[in-house]
């Protein structure tokens, strides 16, 4: 079980300090914030809480699933309009800033529910 402390949140965003169960030990995620105050995480680390018995442990893994790939794709948008990217994307640009959008109405849409529910979130910043 995911557990989270010291809360400031923001329009989007909720920063907290936390503790997370991970490989058999609990690792506390604050020590692994980037200088920007960002929770580094990665798809992986959210295996644990994804089949989880607490769906509280589940609802937090699918909004930091969610917010990875959202990060993640914006990061390739970008890299592609500059020409950054070593290949050139399939589908046009315009359907992935569709799609970035529709993910990002859904994590709203998470982090409302959230806060109904008492259910804390933390940023993370994809690496």
């Amino acid at each position: 079980m995911i557990t989270i402390t010291d809360i400031n949140k923001s329009a989007h965003h909720t920063d907290a300090r936390f503790s997370i169960p991970y490989g058999g030990q609990t690792m506390e995620l604050d020590k692994l914030k980037d200088r920007n105050g960002y929770v580094k995480m990665q798809l992986s680390d959210t295996i644990e809480s994804m089949v989880s018995d607490s769906y509280i442990d589940r609802f937090q893994a699918e909004y930091y699933q969610t917010r990875i790939r959202h990060d993640k794709l914006l990061v390739m948008m970008s890299k592609a309009e500059s020409e950054a990217l070593p290949f050139k994307p399939k589908c046009p640009l315009a359907l992935l800033h569709m799609q970035t959008k529709a993910m990002q109405e859904y994590l709203d849409l998470l982090i409302v529910r959230a806060e109904i529910e008492g259910i804390d979130l933390e940023r993370v910043n994809v690496e």
